[in-house]
């Protein structure tokens, strides 16, 4: 919901309704109400996501009685079990039929039954394509019956050739992320990453300390060639770096409530901070712009428009 108007923003539709074998299938989307802090907040200062349940009941009548559909699915960017299961209790005009979900990047199923007694069930895919999901669903005189679900791999099918054209396309810019950072004889850790990166931040400013969030690594870097693909694939989001003051009385509390979701620099301690001291900080936006991040809130900043991508891909390079 947009703040400034109360209303959903005007680019935005709360469903939409394809039509299948002369059925009517309205689709319903919804983000999660929780994920507001998931996301750099700058890009959704400007909106609330609202609670779940309540829109998927408004639309979900609107779809039935209004739209006349047959059918009727929750597409949701989460994968909550307990509001799944309050999804799939909605009765009568309200009622879903299948529920998509998303977030965790895990695979995920639940089956439910309805008060009518049929059986719904909400799917969760693996992220990057690892695996997908099939769900036929079963209709009879333009009413659900059933679902059956499949989980697919893709990676026991052949590449279709015209997605494969189009890949090609782009080899210049795949390619490029094949290059030879170093090679490493263990596994890099997802903190080892951490400390990397805060490592080549404080490098490249010059400052006191840096700081980024546990969840901005996505993933370790296995033992061999480390590529710059790897990199990319650890860290995923164009993060960019900001520089802010902070004094150690606020380092101190963003550090006592919130060190365990962070990485400091490695060689950081802070017993070593002092209340009335002031130190230059770098940070990715997505922290500093973060809800649970207060320390930062309003502070003066430089944006360097560097991404911290970039400086980690100098950085391994060197230490590699």
């Amino acid at each position: 919901i947009d703040k400034r108007t109360n209303q959903i923003p005007e680019w935005m539709e709360p469903y939409t309704i394809i039509e299948r074998n002369g059925l009517k299938i309205g689709i319903i989307g919804a983000m999660g109400e929780t994920h507001e802090s998931s996301i750099l907040q700058t890009h959704i200062q400007n909106y609330n996501f609202t609670e779940v349940l309540p829109v998927v009941k408004k639309y979900s009548k609107i779809l039935r009685t209004t739209e006349n559909c047959d059918l009727v699915v929750l597409s949701i960017h989460d994968y909550d079990e307990a509001l799944n299961a309050n999804v799939a209790r909605l009765t009568d005009d309200e009622s879903i039929d299948l529920i998509l979900c998303g977030h965790t990047h895990t695979n995920n199923y639940q089956e439910f039954t309805r008060n009518d007694g049929k059986k719904i069930i909400a799917v969760q895919n693996q992220d990057k394509n690892r695996t997908a999901s099939h769900v036929l669903i079963e209709m009879m005189d333009k009413e659900y019956v059933s679902s059956k679900f499949t989980r697919i791999y893709p990676s026991n099918y052949n590449i279709d050739l015209e997605f494969n054209n189009l890949f090609n396309k782009y080899d210049q810019y795949i390619d490029s992320g094949e290059r030879i950072l170093g090679t490493t004889s263990s596994n890099i850790s997802k903190s080892t990453l951490g400390y990397y990166s805060t490592s080549a931040m404080t490098e490249y400013f010059d400052v006191d300390y840096s700081i980024i969030n546990t969840a901005g690594v996505r993933s370790s870097i296995s033992r061999g060639e480390i590529t710059v693909s790897d990199v990319f694939n650890a860290f995923p989001f164009n993060n960019e770096v900001m520089i802010v003051e902070l004094k150690g009385s606020e380092l101190i509390s963003l550090y006592n409530k919130n060190g365990n979701f962070l990485y400091f620099d490695r060689d950081f301690d802070i017993r070593n901070v002092q209340s009335n001291s002031v130190y230059q900080i770098a940070v990715i936006d997505y922290v500093f712009t973060g809800v649970y991040y207060s320390e930062f809130k309003n502070k003066p900043f430089v944006d360097t428009d560097v991404l911290i991508r970039d400086i980690l891909i100098e950085y391994i390079d060197e230490l590699y």
